[in-house]
Order: C-alpha cells, then sequence, then structure tokens
C-alpha cells in the first residue's frame, strides 16, 4: 500500500508565503499542482532546478500543493498566501 506523505513529512517555506515558496530538494516529484480553497487547480508546472513556486501572481488565501510525479500525487502541503 502506497501511502502519501502529510504536510509534516516535507518542509515548504516560509509559510505563509508572500511571493517565493521554497521547499525541500529531496522532493523526487516533476510537477506541482496548486488548488484553492474551493477544490480548484488554479497552477500547475514541472518543478524548477532551484526548488521553489512563484505565488506572487496569486490572491491571498489558502492553497493545497500537490508534488506529483509521473502524473500521480506523492506529497500534499498546506500553505497561506499572505501579503
Amino acid at each position: 500500500v502506497n501511502e502519501l506523505a502529510c504536510s509534516s513529512d516535507i518542509s515548504v517555506f516560509p509559510n505563509p508565503a508572500s511571493s517565493i515558496l521554497f521547499f525541500d530538494k529531496n522532493i523526487l516529484a516533476d510537477e506541482i499542482v496548486v488548488y484553492n480553497s474551493i477544490g480548484r487547480i488554479i497552477l500547475k508546472v514541472n518543478i524548477p532546478n532551484d526548488n521553489s513556486l512563484n505565488m506572487a501572481n496569486l490572491p491571498q488565501g489558502i492553497y493545497l500543493i500537490e508534488f506529483h510525479k509521473n502524473h500521480q500525487r506523492i506529497l500534499t502541503a498546506k500553505v497561506i498566501k499572505g501579503e
């Protein structure tokens, strides 16, 4: 049985974030999918080399960030986007 890692198993920072969110470079994912508070996909990007996610253009709120490998969710984190 494959179990998903919960947000306490990964490091995303700063949280709350204002513009750039960084994540642990040991995450073996190839894609990030960002959901808003009502479950709508608002951003889908390939994992960048600098292990960061630009959130500057997103409105303030709570987001669910999923890390995917081969189109399957492997990790999930809840992030707050502040000012």
